[in-house]
């Protein structure tokens, strides 16, 4: 009797790892997963006037999400640990699944002025002779988020070579501690 008390015992054991795992996998296959993508300039790449990014927040989960913060860092060089600049605070409601909403990115100086960009600047990027990083976050939560919200990493590149006549491209980069979901 004792050894058959001990099987169902080890039984038991097993369905519940079983089931949590199921229920794990569940929670998964549901939740929203934000991702910021389709970076261009907003009127092409202009000298002398503010550096204005257009992109897009895409919900390609099952869920929906609503976004908290927004981060979105512009640099010429990457460094090993991402430094991020202030979060860009905004209204807007939840995101449905399937859903794409657009955002905009005014950069600004140190002083919170906007940031001009010079016809030299200019140069310099569409001729490849300096780079330009567009990286950052956005966090948000969804109806599995009980413990805290979600993060996910973005980080893109201009790629001068294949932008021209009013249209910018930008790939993603594969640095890992830029691009993550959390």
């Amino acid at each position: 009797m004792l050894k058959w008390t001990r099987v169902v015992g080890v039984f038991t054991a097993v369905l519940a790892i079983v089931a949590g795992f199921q229920a794990w996998a569940f929670v998964q296959s549901e939740r929203a997963f934000l991702s910021v993508q389709n970076f261009r300039f907003d009127g092409a790449l202009t000298p002398d006037k503010q550096l204005v990014l257009a992109y897009a927040i895409v919900n390609s989960g099952r869920s929906t999400a609503i976004p908290h913060d927004v981060n979105v860092t512009l640099t010429t060089g990457l460094l090993d640990r991402p430094e991020y600049g202030d979060n860009v605070r905004f209204a807007i409601g939840p995101i449905a699944q399937s859903t794409e909403v657009p955002g905009f990115y005014f950069s600004q100086d140190g002083r919170g002025n906007p940031r001009i960009i010079t016809a030299d600047e200019v140069a310099k990027f569409m001729e490849g002779r300096t780079k330009f990083y567009v990286y950052g976050y956005v966090e948000y939560e969804d109806d599995f988020s009980l413990i805290g919200y979600r993060k996910t990493g973005f980080c893109y590149l201009f790629v001068p070579e294949r932008s021209g006549g009013g249209k910018s491209a930008f790939r993603p980069c594969t640095e890992k501690q830029y691009t993550f979901v959390r």
